[in-house]
């Protein structure tokens, strides 16, 4: 580069990724030709005449292979430029697309093609070198994949380009990795606009599963990350709008919200929510790197999602009862005994998914309970007593419940992390309150019970004691508090769960805090109990 160009470079510094872009005056007097020639203007035409649009969109991709654009960054701006041109004639007029999309398809694919081809030639090269070249090279692939996205964000919704929009996105997903890691974060920005604006139409489970595939897959390199995660936070905020406008006594409403027929859009499906609560999972554990900074905004999106799923299963219990009422009563043949099996077995098959998700999610929020750092587990907490209280407890399996029950109270954490402590216990007890009256009518469950019981009053001691360990912490007055409110609840005549249990539980927890001499709230009403029989 010459003095001049140098000069005239540095007046054009922008800053890009940490790096400078630098134009030669050749560049320069490009973009000025440009902008007075009126270019965008002029392919981006109105009028109806298809030949001449489709003409006119052949010469500028035909015009791009002309061009030996990996060998000469100049050729590769004419090429990126013939691109951009040839998209606005196209989305000047969206209905165009439908006979002229198979013309950027054919290139889409050639310049993916060329450039695979021209990276495995220099595989023998030193890896570092090669590196900065696979960046350098990079960018025409980039335009190429934006300019995919772009046509996904204003298309999508055309069923008839759909399946042809899939397979250019599928060239994305074919990228391998030491070149999706450089454009990681256009494409990843790409999608986020894409799925936030048009998940209502994704319909199909392989398209569900592509799209998620895809999320994961670029959530993976950390500068993609913070989009995906926008993406998906964007979208369960649009339900929000959606949720309000249906109230908790209103069915006509909720069947309103469910089939769409509102004059806003129609709702994220359960498969859409199900393959979003997978991503937002391993935002909340960290699966990205080891990357923990997304597992708060996780959590609370996975909160408001969890909403949506369970105002969306209610519509369908609701519609489908309602349709196999009307069958039932219809019916008139063996057929129809038939369809009505068939229909029970596949709400047995969503309740099953769901009870998994349910427990996938509770896990993964419990893990963050646990953290040592003292705001995490205090928003954590929050997050999990809201999913706790707002789960019916005939609606999940004496199975499922035990076994949560069990991992709460096997992974404690240790006494010194006070506030993280005194937060898992606080959840234990709320969640053995609001079953171990449904749990203890089945003797089937009381072994297990009786275990998890047992481990929780050793913890229940610990706590005590160190609790009384100098000044009297936080943490021994919280579990004192929560310990005598439920050996009461055990022995008074809320508990509606086996009596005989519930005098033993009562008695068991009774014991650890006469231990330290605090069981004297418990005594008293233990003896008032007695005195009123």
């Amino acid at each position: 580069m010459d003095e001049s160009s140098k000069e005239q470079g540095d007046d054009n510094d922008d800053d890009n990724g940490g790096e400078k872009l630098r134009f030669t005056p050749s560049t320069l007097a490009l973009l000025e030709i440009a902008k007075r020639s009126n270019l965008i203007d002029f392919v981006s035409m109105k009028a109806d005449n298809l030949p001449f649009v489709e003409q006119t969109i052949h010469t500028l991709l035909d015009a791009i292979d002309a061009l030996s654009y990996f060998d000469d960054a100049i050729f590769e701006q004419y090429a990126i430029y013939s691109l951009e041109l040839a998209l606005q004639a196209l989305l000047s007029k969206p209905d165009r697309a439908i006979k002229l999309f198979d013309l950027f398809l054919d290139k889409f694919v050639s310049i993916m093609d060329k450039s695979s081809s021209s990276s495995s030639q220099e595989e023998g090269e030193e890896e570092e070198g090669n590196n900065i070249q696979e960046e350098e090279k990079a960018f025409l692939r980039e335009r190429v994949c934006v300019t995919i996205l772009r046509l996904c964000i204003h298309l999508f919704h055309i069923p008839q380009l759909r399946p042809k929009l899939m397979t250019s996105l599928n060239l994305l997903m074919d990228l391998p990795a030491n070149v999706l890691r450089y454009i990681a974060d256009r494409i990843a920005c790409g999608m986020a606009i894409f799925f936030s604006q048009n998940f209502v139409f994704i319909e199909t489970s392989k398209e569900w599963s592509f799209f998620g595939d895809m999320m994961d897959r670029l959530a993976f390199f950390g500068p993609g990350r913070g989009f995906v995660f926008d993406g998906i936070a964007n979208t369960v905020e649009s339900q929000q709008s959606l949720m309000s406008y249906c109230t908790t006594d209103d069915d006509d409403n909720y069947n309103t919200y469910y089939t769409g027929d509102t004059d806003q859009r129609k709702p994220l499906s359960l498969e859409g929510s199900h393959i979003i609560t997978k991503l937002l999972l391993k935002f909340i554990f960290g699966k990205y790197q080891k990357d923990m900074s997304f597992c708060i905004p996780a959590m609370i999106c996975m909160d408001n999602l969890y909403r949506h799923i369970i105002m969306l299963r209610r519509m369908i219990k609701t519609t489908t009862t309602t349709t196999t009422t009307t069958e039932v009563n219809d019916a008139k043949s063996k057929n129809d005994e038939d369809d009505k099996n068939l229909s029970q077995s596949s709400n047995s098959s969503d309740d099953s998914t769901f009870q998994e998700l349910w427990k996938n999610i509770v896990i993964a929020f419990y893990s963050v309970c646990r953290n040592s750092d003292p705001e995490k587990t205090d928003r954590a907490t929050d997050c999990f007593q809201r999913l706790v209280s707002s789960t019916e407890v005939e609606s999940i399996s004496d199975e499922t419940w035990l076994t949560i029950l069990h991992l709460v109270v096997m992974k404690q954490p240790t006494v010194q992390t006070e506030v993280a402590r005194l937060n898992c216990c606080e959840i234990f007890i709320k969640i053995l309150l609001a079953t171990v009256a449904h749990l203890s009518r089945n003797h089937e469950n009381w072994e297990d019970l009786t275990d998890i019981i047992n481990r929780m009053t050793l913890i229940i001691g610990e706590n005590l004691r160190e609790g009384r360990k100098g000044a009297v912490s936080p943490l021994f007055e919280s579990t004192r508090q929560s310990i005598t409110f439920l050996s009461n609840y055990m022995i008074s005549e809320d508990f509606k769960g086996n009596k005989e249990y519930g005098a033993w539980t009562s008695e068991s927890l009774l014991s650890e805090l006469e231990k330290v001499g605090a069981g004297g709230g418990s005594s008293k009403n233990m003896a008032a109990t007695t005195a009123k029989t």
